[in-house]
């Protein structure tokens, strides 16, 4: 019973330092609400999320962070900040999430409008949008089209 118990504490406190040492916040990550390990913020936001972000904005300023489980995100509050952020290289591009996954080889194969990203994303939305515009996109005559077609199924 004594090595059952001996085993138990030590297994809880392997679990703590775990938590204490990987899902802690970065040097360089901007200051924001303490959250539960698992949770992260999310038991946080209660009914009205904006409310709390309002708040938390009084209390850390316009560039916070938050944690939605064991995913961090930075909230930015203010029009210029997030100018002067998406200006930068380092902003664009797409994280990687389930649904993109980290290699090309999911859903999409990181080709195409929706995954490509980087020059790849520019040349295919370039030809998406000359494309479109040559087949109507944009004109009035379009509008007319999908009117009378309207209509005619109507």
């Amino acid at each position: 019973m004594e090595v059952l118990t001996f085993a138990a504490l030590v297994t809880i406190i392997c679990f703590i330092l775990y938590l204490w040492l990987y899902t802690g916040r970065p040097k360089n990550f901007p200051p924001g609400p303490p959250g539960l390990p698992v949770f992260g913020n999310l038991l946080s936001y209660g009914a009205m999320p904006h409310v709390s972000m309002l708040k938390w904005k009084e209390q850390y300023g316009d560039v916070f962070s938050v944690y939605e489980g064991s995913i961090r995100y930075v909230i930015l509050n203010n029009y210029n900040t997030v100018r002067k952020v998406f200006a930068e290289e380092l902003a664009a591009g797409r994280p990687t999430t389930a649904v993109r996954g980290s290699n090309r080889a999911t859903l999409g194969g990181g080709t195409g409008l929706v995954f490509s990203e980087g020059d790849l994303w520019r040349t295919h939305r370039r030809f998406a949008l000359s494309t479109l515009r040559d087949l109507g996109m944009g004109k009035s005559v379009l509008l007319f089209i999908c009117r009378s077609l309207c209509k005619l199924i109507l």
